[in-house]
């Protein structure tokens, strides 16, 4: 028996050795890359944000910034300008953001039609970094309209809420990438007397910022999303990047349906607003035009932050245009339109201002 033990210990021994084969591992894999990342706005000057990717992921380490590097802007394959460093991008913004980034702006204007070159060098990297981009033509919003629409809500309450249609004119010769973006501004008056019997004329207004539920739909556009977290059909968008393409409209006018956020609109529905006190709602809708590359950039960021809440998902790859290094060189052009019910602001009436997230 002991000598039948000792075997079986050997056989295992020698497959276990013959099964073991040693790979030598690169380390140039995890050296760092330079990052840049800039997408800017139609009619704007170029800002571009410079760092450097961490060598170890998931290894706590501050992040280096990379205010030494050179930042070059060509124009339909010229040189333009040299990008300068902002030497206050280091300093906190806020009370909980420091900048992870080192800033260099421009002077040269974003117009529809060119074509731009971003070429990032630094005295560490052998290579440059590069990505290029094509901003196209600005769409506009042609019509917004606002419809109040019965349902029961979760608690078999009989409630509102509100339908927007709004009409853009998708262009016929090129194909176009959008995002819906919806911001909330809500004021409610707070008039009290104070100890002298005087009415004292205040407002609260408070900026309502969504991360994922902005907005609510079951517009076929965003149905054709190839991932399930950016189909609203109904629900709140899970990623809070509301993108689509013009593959189900191109060339032609659309009028594409959404509701806007249920909570937001609780309080003035039900018990009603007082305008005559300075009580308001405005709600801006932007349609942003995005390049090809901002786009699949944002679908990507919106299927990471969605995916990356599963324990045991797998990672989600974030977009990148940047050759010989990591990041985004993108643009977007902008139509807003906004609904409004109370007048804001009004004279003689004081304001104070805060801002709530979700």
């Amino acid at each position: 028996m002991k000598r039948f033990q000792f075997t079986t210990l050997v056989i295992i021994s020698i497959i276990g050795y013959s099964c073991t084969k040693e790979i030598e591992f690169d380390g140039k894999l995890l050296d760092p890359k330079l990052v840049v990342n800039a997408i800017c706005a139609l009619d704007s000057t170029f800002s571009v944000e410079v760092s450097e990717s961490k060598n170890i992921p998931g290894f706590e380490s501050p992040y280096r910034i990379l205010n030494d590097a050179t930042v070059l802007l060509y124009v339909d394959g010229t040189q333009t300008e040299k990008l300068v460093y902002d030497t206050t991008s280091q300093s906190t913004q806020g009370s909980f953001y420091v900048s992870q980034s080192a800033l260099f702006n421009g002077n040269t204007i974003v117009e529809s039609g060119k074509n731009y070159l971003i070429e990032v060098s630094h005295p560490e990297y052998s290579t440059k970094a590069t990505g290029e981009m094509k901003i196209g033509k600005k769409v506009l919003i042609l019509d917004v309209s606002t419809d109040s629409i019965p349902y029961i809500d979760n608690n078999s309450q009989n409630r509102h809420k509100i339908k927007v249609t709004m009409k853009f004119a998708d262009p016929a010769d090129e194909v176009n990438f959008y995002r819906l973006v919806i911001n909330y501004r809500i004021g409610k008056n707070q008039w009290y007397r104070n100890t002298d019997g005087d009415t004292i004329k205040l407002v609260q207004v408070m900026d309502y910022i969504y991360s994922n539920s902005a907005i609510a739909s079951d517009d076929p556009v965003f149905s054709t999303n190839e991932n399930a977290d950016e189909m609203l059909l109904g629900s709140t968008n899970q990623s809070g990047l509301t993108i689509f393409s013009d593959a189900l409209l191109n060339g032609k006018a659309y009028n594409l349906t959404f509701y806007l956020n249920e909570n937001i609109f609780y309080y003035f529905r039900e018990k009603g607003m007082d305008t005559t006190r300075g009580d308001f709602y405005r709600v801006t809708i932007e349609l942003q035009s995005l390049t090809k590359d901002t786009y699949y950039y944002f679908k990507s960021l919106g299927s990471f932050n969605w995916i990356s809440q599963g324990f045991l998902t797998e990672p989600v790859l974030v977009y990148s245009n940047i050759n010989n290094g990591i990041g985004i060189f993108g643009a977007f052009s902008s139509s807003i339109n906004t609904i409004q019910n109370g007048e804001y602001p009004i004279e003689g009436i004081s304001y104070y201002y805060g801002s709530v997230s979700y």
